[in-house]
Order: structure tokens, then sequence, then C-alpha cells
């Protein structure tokens, strides 16, 4: 995936693409779920649409799938993209790969 060149999500008022999207996780020992800021460029605009946090959860599921969502995520919060990004800020759309680093390095199987 592209950055840009992905098609965007439309609900109502709310348009996402998943390319734009970024994450960074939060890492606890002996936890097999991850807890996860995710990062929006347009986060001040639609933050207080009731629907964005779901519509982000839609995307999780397209890229990850319904299982692993259920099975490695546990806490989503949502942000705005710092302007000065860091380098732990991971595409979302490399999500199942970092997940994937996880589990392996946990010994884990999914």
């Amino acid at each position: 995936m592209e950055v840009g060149l992905d098609k965007p999500y439309v609900f109502k008022d709310i348009e996402l693409k998943a390319s734009e999207l970024k994450f960074m996780p939060f890492q606890y020992e002996d936890v097999k779920k991850i807890d996860m800021i995710v990062y929006l460029k347009n986060f001040t605009v639609h933050c207080t649409n009731k629907n964005l946090l779901s519509v982000v959860f839609i995307i999780m599921q397209d890229i990850i799938g319904e299982k692993s969502l259920f099975e490695n995520v546990n806490f989503v919060e949502l942000a705005q993209m710092p302007l000065h990004e860091k380098d732990d800020i991971i595409y979302l759309y490399d999500l199942q790969n970092y997940i994937d680093h996880l589990n392996t390095n946990r010994g884990l199987k999914l």
C-alpha cells in the first residue's frame, strides 16, 4: 500500500485513508494484547464525531482481520498526528507485521 494511493473510507461525514493513519504501540511485559494510539491527520476536525473510533476499528479490521483484531488489540486511543513524527510511529497498514513480530518474539502462534 502506498501512501495516498488507496481509496478513502467514507462514512457519512468522515473520510479517512488507511495509508494516512499511523499508530504507536504501548508494550507491556507478559501482556498478549497491545494498547495503541492511532494518529490521524485531521483528528481535530473529526474529534467530536461519535463514529470516529468505530470507523478506525473498521479500517483496522479490514487491515488485519476481525479475529486478529480481537486477539491482539486491547485498547485504541485516537490523537492528532504530531507535527514532528517520531521514529516509533508505524503506518497502520503495517499493524499485522508488528503483531506477527511481537508474537514471534513471545513464542506465540496466531
